[in-house]
């Protein structure tokens, strides 16, 4: 049995497993938060205003983006327990059940944005100039949502037969095509016209289909899956399929969402002070975003050790995988916060050569990073919350965390108070803070004393 497997580890070689399970899984999440990444680095070297606009459109956009995500997270494990009982042949219907699901659900969300943002968009009061570029992306990137419900559903058959790389390489190669051909689309050339904010729209839904296109291929022509039956009979829906999927993955989306929609709410809500406020906000959420994507990884991991510690009944390996992945988030806080406070200025620079933006950046960067010892710790409980099959409880946590706590006193102090960006960061970090520590109460009542 190998470490990564064994239940039954000291703390050390506990942690050491968590490792092993989550440097992939960190990858995958980078790789997913890239896109963001670089179209905010793209918009923001063509002006704060094209910034600002992406900024928001991503906000709004990432809500029903993420949900989607995080449902179709639901899949990996059903063709994981179908391919180690021996039943690899049913794994094909599986995966047309959640190619099934993926279109459903993209067209709905698509539906949505198109149809909501509008509204967001006016109730927010943000400038008319500002307004028509958070416009001209979110009419762009609805098209590619139902892309990514196709290509999760891809993820998932490949994630849950231990086929990890394809969707790591796929993903970091759309990551490599999206500087030239958002560049391009964005700044104009090649005899077109610059679009601007949805120029980095369209963008995306070149990549996100070309991905599609490419993995549905691969998941053809590639040797790995040749004992899985990718056409059966029958093809249509099946509700009890469907239902299952929902079942596991439908509070993981609505927790998940509830953290988004946070920061979305923030975004929006700062929209009424303009380019420069909502740039730096967006700078500032974007290099926080990139740790939570490193504590959502090893959070991954510690859910799949608890759960095998779960199975078979060992006390002190529950506690010593859930320990591990807090430490482990709780360390990686360390690191991030310590490079943000040092030199946060730099980390500025790199998203935009404007100095206001810069300026108003600096201190919101330092606040990000002293956000990721909640957010680390929040995330790791909620990991092992999940290996002990918990999803109502923390999710009803979370909601108390962040629409409770968090966007009201973030709301009061950024518009009511006129705090503005520190304001509202502010409000985030306590609604963090006391989401963090409910979990953290409820993980210690869960485990064996």
């Amino acid at each position: 049995m190998t470490e990564s497997s064994s239940p039954s580890l000291g703390l050390g070689a506990e942690v050491k497993a968590i490792l092993h399970l989550a440097w992939p899984l960190v990858i995958a999440q980078l790789a997913m938060m890239g896109q963001g990444v670089i179209e905010a680095l793209l918009a923001g070297h063509i002006s704060a205003r094209v910034l600002a606009g992406v900024a928001i459109g991503a906000s709004l956009v990432v809500i029903p983006m993420m949900g989607m995500i995080v449902l179709m997270y639901a899949v990996p494990p059903i063709v994981a327990r179908l391919a180690a009982s021996g039943r690899r042949r049913e794994v094909g219907a599986v995966f047309v059940q959640a190619l099934w699901l993926g279109i459903a659900v993209g067209l709905a969300m698509l539906a949505l944005v198109r149809w909501a943002a509008p509204l967001a968009v006016a109730a927010a009061e943000i400038p008319h100039p500002l307004a028509e570029d958070v416009g001209g992306f979110l009419d762009a990137v609805s098209w590619a949502l139902p892309a990514v419900g196709i290509f999760m559903a891809c993820r998932g058959l490949s994630d849950g037969l231990s086929l990890p790389i394809p969707t790591m390489v796929l993903t970091l190669i759309g990551l490599v095509l999206l500087v030239p051909i958002g560049y391009l689309l964005m700044n104009g050339g090649a005899g077109l016209p610059p679009l601007g904010a949805a120029g980095a729209g369209y963008a995306a839904v070149f990549i996100d289909w070309l991905g599609v296109i490419v993995f549905l291929s691969w998941l053809r022509l590639s040797g790995n899956y040749v004992s899985i039956e990718l056409r059966p009979a029958p093809r249509r829906p099946n509700r009890a399929v469907l239902l299952d999927f929902l079942r596991v993955g439908g509070p993981m989306a609505i927790a998940f969402v509830l953290q988004i929609a946070l920061f979305s709410f923030a975004t929006v809500s700062l929209g009424r002070y303009g380019d420069i406020v909502v740039g730096a906000h967006q700078i500032a959420l974007n290099v926080a975003l990139l740790g939570a994507m490193v504590s959502m990884g090893i959070a991954n991991a510690a859910t799949i050790r608890v759960s095998m510690a779960l199975g078979t009944g060992d006390g002190t390996a529950l506690r010593h995988a859930g320990l591990a992945g807090i430490l482990l988030a709780l360390g990686f806080a360390a690191i991030w916060a310590a490079l943000l406070a040092a030199s946060p200025g730099a980390v500025a620079g790199l998203y935009t050569h404007d100095a206001a933006l810069i300026g108003g950046a600096v201190p919101l960067i330092v606040m990000a990073g002293l956000l990721q010892f909640p957010d680390g710790l929040q995330a790791a409980c909620n990991g092992a919350l999940r290996g002990l099959d918990d999803f109502a409880g923390p999710m009803a946590l979370a909601a108390f965390g962040y629409w409770i706590v968090g966007a009201p006193l973030g709301f009061t102090l950024a518009v009511g108070l006129d705090g503005k960006a520190p304001g509202m960061w502010t409000g985030i970090c306590a609604g963090v803070t006391v989401s963090a520590l409910l979990l953290l109460a409820r993980l210690r009542r869960r485990l064996p004393s």
